[in-house]
């Protein structure tokens, strides 16, 4: 796992062109912003722990 530091409005870029964004930090919160191609999801992990199970049964 990647940790870093960053700015609001710094850019972390994948080689899958994915850019996350760090939007705004107010307490304990993060926001983030997330773009990527319409190809690719992306999903929260408890939505994506529901997809799955959907999945399985």
């Amino acid at each position: 796992m990647l940790t870093s530091t960053r700015l609001i409005n710094k850019k972390l870029i994948t080689d899958a062109d994915i850019v996350i964004i760090i939007s705004g930090v107010k307490s304990n919160q993060v926001r983030i912003g997330i773009d990527a191609s319409k190809e690719i999801s992306v999903y929260r992990d408890e939505v994506f722990a529901l997809i799955q199970a959907n999945k399985e049964s």
